[in-house]
């Protein structure tokens, strides 16, 4: 039987940015790859990726997505854990953001 096509999420062999998105397909239960880029190749697929930036998330259909708090509520959306009441969500959003911001500081 051929395997099944899965997501994949391209990151640095490091947490940071992509660690939330990793947490939250393992606490999800859904199967992915965990691609870890080494800082020595990042010169040559920089060019090949979306705004030149990781983390990237590759649909099984082939579509790239490519900013985290996006791909953090999408994947949150196919997971379920991310609500599906406005109010819920935009407080889940904002715990997004805060984060984003502390990291970005």
């Amino acid at each position: 039987m051929a395997e099944s096509k899965k997501y994949k999420l391209t990151y640095f062999d490091m947490p940071a940015r992509a660690e939330p998105h990793r947490l939250a397909f393992w606490i999800g239960k859904i199967d992915f790859e965990d691609e870890r880029v080494e800082f020595k190749d990042w010169p040559k697929l920089k060019p090949t990726t979306p705004f030149g930036s990781l983390p990237l998330l590759t649909l099984p259909d082939g579509d790239i997505g490519n900013q985290g708090r996006a791909m953090a509520r999408f994947i949150g959306k196919k997971t379920g854990l991310y609500p599906d009441d406005a109010v819920q969500a935009m407080h889940v959003d904002e715990i997004l953001d805060t984060c984003e911001d502390l990291q970005s500081a």
